[in-house]
């Protein structure tokens, strides 16, 4: 079929260097976009990184959640938590909730989770019992983190 392995070897390597990709290298356009929603060490061409600690970033998107509605609803859990609290450690658990109640009404949402994760399962069974979507949702999201 072909008249030597010689015009086959040239016919292969004709194919692979049309089907590579062309790069100009006088025109050089970079079209990244980068979306990013929780924590990075490095992002983009070229990135590394070594020997990081991380620590929990706050990771929902303020579509996903609202901080001033999550303070009104931290202030009703904190009530319902004082008046149910038998225990050291409801008590506890209260005063956390009160903690990321403050940081929610200040806007920082990371130092809201923080607290939200050390008040608990306790704190997410009262908030189940009276309803607060919003709290329910975060203090899930802390405890999963």
């Amino acid at each position: 079929m072909y008249e030597s392995t010689e015009n086959l070897a040239d016919m292969i390597r004709e194919v692979t260097e049309s089907s590579r990709p062309r790069i100009n290298e006088a025109e050089h356009v970079e079209h990244n976009t980068y979306n990013n929603y929780g924590q990075t060490g490095a992002v983009g061409p070229n990135a590394s990184v070594s020997n990081n600690t991380f620590n929990q970033a706050w990771a929902l998107r303020p579509q996903e959640l609202d901080l001033g509605k999550l303070a009104v609803d931290l202030a009703s859990l904190r009530a319902a938590m004082q008046t149910q609290a038998q225990t050291a450690e409801e008590m506890i658990s209260a005063g956390d909730v009160a903690r990321a109640e403050v940081e929610a009404n200040q806007g920082d949402g990371q130092s809201t989770l923080t607290h939200l994760r050390s008040a608990g399962r306790w704190a997410l069974e009262i908030a189940s019992r009276i309803g607060t979507e919003t709290a329910i949702l975060a203090i899930s999201h802390a405890l999963a983190s």
